[in-house]
């Protein structure tokens, strides 16, 4: 059952605070065709430790395909994506070579500061390096395809989508990152398909392979994303709600439960999530309060497609830890496709996504909203 909350927010943060009026802003932020690519996709997003803005994607040089010349570039805003940054290059390998370095998941280690970019050479080996001044330099390129990619995976994909600390429970600061796979030969797109989970207790020195599921007769786990729940497990786990992308179940969307922190997934792994119908596509999960952290209400954000096509990306919002959500607000009607979400102030998001009007692949946006606006009917 889907149930509606927005009144129960209204009361609870009216109570806690004077009301702000609804503020939705967006512009476009990589467009196809400019600045040396033919196409962008696979956008991903991460907000540092001093509010610096990072906007991933996936230059695309001379087509739109998954595979080809593919390059990894980042803009920069200082001010909250009031405006942003040239284009810089982050990863990028062979020159006009048609070598796929892709599905950027950066992660923010607030220990430290340092913010880490997982992503993939050829959807087959992968790859780590880590950036101590927001963003601006990054540190050379480290493969971490061994202890992370069993025998028989061809395919390997981060994300793509960002990753998370934790911040509760045993495994409380851990790097998390949702990954997915296909078995079969290297780098192919094909065969039965997985998802699991990448992380690192030692602020990412190194990387651990956590869950893995794999396709069942009712649910083929692929691209996922995460979010910590308030509350540990009740051995004292940090406990995580996982939501991937869901090429067999009605709904195109599946979750599960890891009460560790990643290291394993729930017995019964991933199983079909009515709440949702989306196509076949990237999505995000996002916390946006949390009453352990002083809000007055917990809040999570799922931002995806809405429908059958790729098109009409929304949010859904629960305020009952993911046990029930809200009906899907739409963020933009026509052709769009993947998403990331970052909080950038209190009740404040930022989010990024593919949108087109012939096709979701024209531009990749930036939009900004408040809660009001999402709470506004």
């Amino acid at each position: 059952m889907i149930a509606l909350f927005r009144p129960f927010f209204c009361l609870a943060l009216c109570a806690a605070t004077a009301v702000a009026a609804p503020e939705f802003s967006e512009s476009a932020l990589f467009t196809a065709g400019q600045d040396g690519y033919h196409t962008y996709r696979i956008p991903a997003l991460l907000r540092s430790a001093s509010g610096t803005l990072l906007a991933f994607c996936e230059g695309r040089k001379t087509s739109g395909t998954d595979h080809g010349d593919i390059d990894i570039v980042l803009r920069r805003s200082t001010d909250g994506g009031k405006s942003w940054g040239p284009l810089a290059v982050v990863q990028e390998e062979g020159g006009d070579a048609k070598i796929t370095i892709g599905n950027p998941v950066p992660v923010l280690d607030e220990s430290n500061g340092h913010i880490h970019l997982i992503f993939c050479r050829g959807n087959e080996r992968v790859f780590h390096s880590f950036s101590t001044d927001d963003g601006v330099t990054w540190s050379p390129r480290k493969d971490i395809t061994d202890p992370i990619k069993r025998e028989g995976w061809g395919w390997y994909a981060p994300g793509p989508v960002h990753g998370i600390q934790l911040k509760r429970g045993a495994q409380k600061g851990r790097l998390v990152i949702p990954c997915d796979h296909r078995i079969g030969k290297g780098g192919k797109d094909g065969g039965p398909m997985g998802a699991q989970v990448v992380y690192s207790d030692d602020h990412g020195v190194t990387w651990q392979l956590g869950g893995i599921a794999q396709t069942t007769a009712t649910v083929a786990p692929n691209e996922n994303t995460c979010v910590e729940l308030v509350g540990p497990s009740p051995d004292d786990g940090s406990r995580v709600l996982f939501n991937a992308r869901d090429h067999a179940g009605p709904h195109a969307r599946a979750t599960t439960i890891s009460d560790d922190g990643g290291t394993t997934y729930a017995a019964d792994g991933f199983a079909d999530a009515p709440h949702f119908t989306c196509p076949t596509v990237q999505g995000c999960l996002l916390r946006l309060r949390a009453t352990d952290q002083g809000d007055p209400a917990n809040r999570i954000l799922f931002s995806c497609a809405n429908g059958t096509t790729r098109s009409r990306i929304s949010i859904w919002s629960s305020a009952d830890e993911a046990a029930t959500w809200s009906a899907p607000k739409p963020i933009y009607e026509g052709p769009s496709a993947y998403s990331d979400m970052a909080v950038i102030a209190p009740g404040t998001v930022a989010m990024i996504y593919e949108r087109g009007i012939a096709k979701p692949y024209e531009t990749i946006f930036f939009a900004r909203f408040n809660e009001e606006w999402l709470d506004a009917p």
